[in-house]
């Protein structure tokens, strides 16, 4: 039904990555690290003029940027790493939809509420978020023998994602 009333739908997707990372040996023993990252993405859906039995249309970013530093040290039969990393989100949403056709949508299983959409009252919704993310973390590998490592960290995360939490976690 919906090849033969032509419809003709378009999404675009679109990923731009990107990452920086620096290294650094202080000794036999010390190892540092830093990285930046910026993360992109991006989705369009535009309709048609004949969509069946809906008209749909979509618009949404993420940019994704984000840092890391962690330090590792080996002490004996020890290996202790402890390091942070902080992100920040923008996320931009717009989507909508209304019916063409009621008797298809209704066939098709659209709720009451769905189907009193239509051309002239459809349903919108456009929204925005900044949240927040970041962790620490301290661990350390013990080799109690040749044939025995334990491990074992402890990491605090706090987000703002839909709310302000924080938790510590092993």
């Amino acid at each position: 039904e919906q090849g033969a009333a032509v419809q003709d739908q378009r999404q675009r997707v679109a990923l731009g990555f990107a990452d920086l990372a620096w290294q650094r040996v202080w000794s036999d023993r010390t190892v540092s690290q830093v990285a930046a990252y910026p993360r992109r993405s991006s989705a369009t859906l535009d309709g048609s003029d004949h969509d069946t039995p809906i008209f749909a249309f979509s618009d949404r970013s993420l940019v994704r940027t984000g840092g890391i530093a962690a330090v590792s040290h080996q002490r004996g039969r020890h290996l202790v790493k402890g390091g942070i990393e902080a992100q920040a989100l923008s996320l931009d949403e717009e989507f909508g939809f209304f019916v063409t056709d009621e008797d298809e949508a209704r066939d098709a299983g659209f709720s009451d509420v769905a189907l009193e959409h239509v051309g002239g009252n459809p349903f919108r919704f456009t929204g925005d978020a900044s949240p927040r993310l970041w962790s620490v973390y301290l661990q350390d590998s013990w080799q109690a023998g040749a044939a025995l490592t334990v491990a074992a960290g402890v990491r605090f995360d706090g987000s703002t994602l839909l709310l302000a939490r924080h938790q510590w976690s092993p």
